[in-house]
């Protein structure tokens, strides 16, 4: 379908970021405003720049608390902004290609994605130092700064590459194709795992949860807030719910461990999810059976990667296997790198998921299992081979001996 040219692709792009800055300033502006309902004595633009300082920690830049600094970046609210930066770019470079009226290669459909992005990038970053002048958070400008830089490049060259169909990957061999599909698939369940970590543990202290909510009395329009803020850093949860079941586990703050071995925990902020956390002490036994998902992650991604070298040896698919394993490992390395920051100062400092101990066992957990299941699945692929060769030996056989010989004269 073709796109209706409005203006010039560069002014549409840099269009489409503030769009984006704007769809990502409602959410949390809508919250303080709730907030300033309740507490009407606060002034207007005070809960405007509430509300952009929490799109600002979106982004890395933290915001100023009674404890100390809060740093811990909301990923619901960033992959709000790389969804919608990404559709957005699209429309935009879905109309840079039909500008240039001619059929594009590959090659040109790259340049074109990367200079989109470039233009995102660059709208986006400048919206990002207006929104932190304004809120006088100078201190925090260069984090921020970086932090709009990756989102927008993301958003906007994703969003770019897919609107003209550009393949990052075409040019790669065969087999390395399969490898971001392996790295995604095993990243997915590692996601799923920390979900369903996540989903047990508040079952079964649901009843400390509610009795923190309780707690802090916070009305119907308070709790729909205290919700919705929680909600804002689902991702975080999850993904330290990911890390607690390779083992590696995550802290809530200095001297502070949980994990399905042992927790210890000091006191903790009152915010009612916390509640899950289970006691201090040894864990119970059956938990330890979580560390099989680094397992099965690594054999996932072996698996999609061994399927997609049909021909190779049980050498080259234990190699792959191995390397799919490790990539994913890093991966989600990365992303729980993402997740942390502080939640105050004292001891509420270095919260999130044990980075040290996720970078030793993640990537040695998936690339094992990575290892072990090419190595399976190749040398089960050289077993059958030669006697499904056999076979269809032996049936082409069976076929010749049981045609007709027509071709056969009889004999006077």
């Amino acid at each position: 379908m073709p796109v209706v040219s409005l203006m010039p692709w560069p002014v549409l792009t840099a269009l489409a970021a503030v769009v984006t800055v704007v769809a990502g300033l409602v959410p949390p502006i809508a919250l303080a405003s709730v907030g300033w309902a309740q507490a009407p004595d606060i002034g207007f633009w005070s809960m405007i720049a509430l509300g952009t300082r929490g799109w600002l920690l979106a982004h890395g830049a933290g915001v100023p608390i009674a404890s100390g600094t809060l740093t811990i970046v909301p990923l619901g609210v960033t992959a709000l902004a790389l969804l919608t930066g990404s559709g957005v770019a699209g429309l935009a470079a879905a109309q840079a290609r039909q500008e240039a009226a001619i059929e594009l290669s590959q090659r040109e459909r790259r340049a074109l994605a990367l200079r989109v992005g470039g233009v995102f990038a660059a709208a986006y970053v400048v919206c990002i130092l207006f929104a932190s002048a304004l809120t006088d958070t100078a201190n925090q400008t260069g984090r921020a700064l970086l932090g709009g830089l990756l989102v927008g490049l993301v958003s906007g060259v994703v969003g770019a590459g897919r609107a003209v169909d550009w393949h990052p990957t075409a040019w790669w061999p065969e087999w390395a194709k399969a490898v971001p599909r392996a790295v995604l698939a095993a990243l997915s369940v590692m996601i799923a795992t920390g979900a369903v970590v996540g989903l047990v543990a508040l079952l079964r202290q649901r009843h400390h949860v509610m009795a923190l909510h309780e707690a802090l009395v916070p009305g119907t329009a308070g709790g729909i807030v205290l919700l919705l803020l929680q909600l804002a850093w689902l991702p975080n949860l999850v993904l330290w719910c990911g890390s607690w079941a390779l083992g590696a586990g995550f802290s809530m703050g200095t001297g502070s461990l949980v994990s399905p071995a042992h927790n210890l925990t000091g006191m903790l902020p009152a915010i009612p999810v916390l509640g899950a956390i289970g006691p201090n002490g040894p864990g119970p036994r059956p938990t330890l059976l979580w560390l099989l998902s680094g397992v099965l992650a690594g054999g996932i991604a072996a698996a999609v990667v061994v399927r997609s070298r049909r021909a190779a040896r049980f050498d080259e698919t234990a190699l792959v296997g191995g390397l799919a394993g490790v990539l994913a490992g890093l991966s989600f390395w990365l992303l729980a790198l993402t997740s942390n920051g502080n939640l105050g100062g004292a001891r509420l400092v270095g919260v999130g998921a044990r980075l040290l101990p996720l970078l030793v066992m993640a990537p040695t957990v998936m690339g094992i299992s990575g290892l072990t299941t090419g190595l399976a699945l190749g040398w089960i692929r050289a077993v059958r081979a030669p006697r499904d060769a056999s076979d269809v030996v032996a049936s082409g056989e069976e076929e010749a001996l049981s045609e007709p010989q027509d071709d056969v004269e009889p004999i006077d």
